[in-house]
């Protein structure tokens, strides 16, 4: 075949088309197009819907990743920021291990607990200044540092717990004065009883676990229900609680 000068016609380009070619190369691509889209659609002739999927950046560059989160970009590799609020992109710190989720606040703590930690602070690490028992117990319930708040909470439960025959104090030091309930005396378990129930009308059993919690005892296990049923006789014996109907109370 020759071309309009006389030279051999020479055969399109790669890529390129004639008007024959540019033909074919239509039907075939809208043959591809319509298997494509019939592969695509279920029995029902219905396309399922598009999968978003999201980019997840990583040390050598942006990949993609399953299970997409609309807005935008995770940091999934290096663990220390990502993008939270439905897709804001803002991105936030992460909570490191073991740090708290939640703040706590120290007035959401009762003066009951604050005397268990004391307890359990004297009993495990022995004599401390009160400074230094201050902040152990501090750390015992929850809080790095003291505050004012903090520290004016745990002071007061420190003199209550003096009050309380908890812990006393030696020298420069606070000591625990009981291990265990057996080594109160029964004077000392009547008088937590009595301060515990004070004058209000209260259950025989039910004054038995404010009084454990008075001398900062946080379980109430058979041997301490035992020695308070004991100390609540003696009480009722000698006058110093009454009782009527099965309810007990301080002696007015």
């Amino acid at each position: 075949m020759q071309g309009s000068a006389g030279k051999p016609a020479e055969p399109p380009a790669s890529g390129g088309r004639g008007p024959a070619g540019h033909v074919a190369e239509d039907a075939g691509a809208s043959g591809a197009a319509n298997g494509a889209d019939a592969a695509g659609r279920g029995e029902d002739g219905v396309a399922p819907a598009p999968v978003r999927r999201t980019l997840r950046r990583t040390p050598a560059g942006v990949a993609s990743a399953g299970g997409a989160v609309p807005g935008g970009a995770t940091d999934a590799d290096d663990g220390r920021r990502r993008s939270v609020g439905g897709g804001t992109g803002v991105p936030t710190a992460r909570v490191a291990e073991g740090e708290r989720t939640e703040r706590r606040s120290i007035q959401d703590v009762e003066p009951e607990e604050i005397i268990g930690a004391i307890r359990k602070v004297f009993n495990r690490t022995g004599p401390h200044v009160r400074e230094e028992g201050m902040r152990l117990v501090a750390q015992e319930l929850g809080f790095a540092r003291m505050g004012s708040n903090v520290r004016s909470a745990i002071d007061g439960a420190m003199r209550a717990a003096v009050r309380c025959r908890v812990i006393e104090r030696v020298g420069e030091e606070y000591v625990l004065l009981a291990r265990d309930v057996n080594d109160y005396s029964r004077d000392e378990l009547v008088d937590a009883l009595r301060a515990a129930t004070g004058t209000s009308w209260t259950e025989r059993e039910e004054a038995i676990v404010p009084a454990v919690r008075h001398l900062g005892f946080r379980r109430t296990g058979s041997a301490i229900q035992e020695a308070f049923r004991s100390a609540l006789r003696s009480a009722l014996c000698t006058g110093a609680m009454e009782t009527s109907d099965g309810l007990v109370r301080k002696r007015r």
